[in-house]
């Protein structure tokens, strides 16, 4: 099915977000929670009334998809979804019985799980990117300003092939011998390779994005904590197994104001590589800390992420934190880099790293308990330390 709405290639899409979801209470509350933050939204309670309304529609800013549609299977919604709009991003809000469905395939770039929050629903509408027509880069801006034109643009032309080559390797895969395991070998790689692909472009795209007045709620981080855990285990499942995680969670640790989708985004990301450093340690564990050294004026809680793994050279703690340093042979060395963005210069906090070669390494993360009174502070100064400090 394609799209009859007239528009071209590079046309921005528009406010308007797309919600597929079988509860039609939620559509109206969802419906009404974005019209507060400005947002227009187009509703549909099962899959075949979600494509007509589609098919006619200039292009969202974000879909937000149940796949418990009464009338569709949840990998064929999904890819009927992307034949209209191959380039529109999906948040999934429940991924139903279906197992082993290869999101990133369908530009799912997010997973919302119900209950759901205003203010959680809001965050994560904003933190879509948006794709850059290239027409309107400004070849005059110079370093981290043309790299901020340049990635959204990159990553919009990159998605494309991308899914194709994921496609039609799946083609490929069904219709082959993989008793063959050379071949069966080979497919591994390939997919392994579009993978990593997608991720260092999204990479990209978050290390240049703008830093914005950002949509603060009370986050309560021990309950945080305990939803990337479950992510990192789940993503992580050919090594997590093989991980003793303990956590020590401050039971009266006060909420914090931070965004809560971007906090999600460090603690997944430095939970990702404690686990993957733990398990090729010789005791293979993971320790999460809470605490809160000071609750008063200028207070702050911290997380200490602690693993057991191999620890990072003495000679490589200087570039930890600069952007494409990585010692990792896959990483991207955009991570970390990331992450302070986001804690130092978004959150007016600091993250920390200690480590010593075959010692584990240590990630401090520090957030005040009023970053407005620090934002104040930090005004005309830079206010942030250097990640691997």
């Amino acid at each position: 099915m394609k799209n009859a709405y007239d528009r071209e290639r590079h046309d921005p899409p528009s406010g308007t977000v797309f919600i597929l979801d079988p509860d039609r209470e939620f559509l109206k509350w969802a419906e009404k929670t974005l019209a507060s933050a400005g947002y227009k939204a187009l509703t549909a309670w099962k899959g075949t009334q979600a494509l007509k309304k589609l098919a006619v529609s200039p292009p969202p800013l974000v879909a937000l998809i149940s796949l418990r549609s009464p009338d569709m299977e949840g990998e064929d919604l999904l890819k009927r979804i992307q034949e209209i709009f191959p380039d529109l991003n999906m948040v999934l809000t429940e991924t139903g019985s279906e197992k082993n469905i290869p999101f990133l395939r369908y530009n799912v770039i997010d997973f919302l799980p119900k209950p759901i929050t205003e203010e959680r629903l809001i965050a994560a509408v904003q933190r879509v990117p948006l794709p850059l027509n290239p027409l309107a880069v400004d070849p005059g801006k110079e370093g981290t300003g043309l790299l901020a034109q340049f990635f959204p643009f990159l990553v919009h032309e990159l998605r494309n092939p991308l899914q194709a080559i994921g496609g039609a390797l799946t083609i490929i895969e069904k219709r082959s011998d993989l008793s063959d395991q050379v071949l069966a070998q080979s497919i591994e790689i390939i997919k392994d390779e579009v993978r990593h692909l997608i991720g260092f472009v999204q990479k990209c795209l978050d290390f240049v994005r703008p830093v914005n007045k950002e949509f603060l709620i009370e986050v309560d981080l021990n309950e945080l904590v305990g939803v990337c855990l479950k992510m990192a285990e789940y993503i992580l499942s050919e090594i997590a197994g093989s991980v003793e995680v303990r956590t020590e969670l401050d039971a009266h640790l006060p909420r914090v104001l931070a965004n809560y989708e971007e906090i999600k985004q460090v603690l997944l990301n430095c939970i990702k590589n404690g686990m993957e450093a733990a398990a090729q340690g010789s005791v293979k564990r993971l320790t999460l800390t809470t605490k809160c050294p000071f609750q008063g004026d200028g207070g702050w809680v911290e997380i200490h992420i602690r693993d057991s793994g191999p620890g990072i050279p003495a000679e490589s703690m200087k570039w930890i934190g600069t952007p494409f340093y990585t010692t990792k042979i896959r990483g991207t060395g955009l991570g970390l880099a990331v992450c302070h963005r986001i804690i130092a210069e978004r959150h007016k906090g600091k993250i920390l790293i200690q480590s010593e070669e075959n010692q584990g390494t240590t990630v401090i993360i520090k957030l005040p308990l009023n970053p407005d009174k620090e934002m104040e502070k930090s005004e005309g100064s830079d206010g942030a330390d250097h990640p691997g400090r």
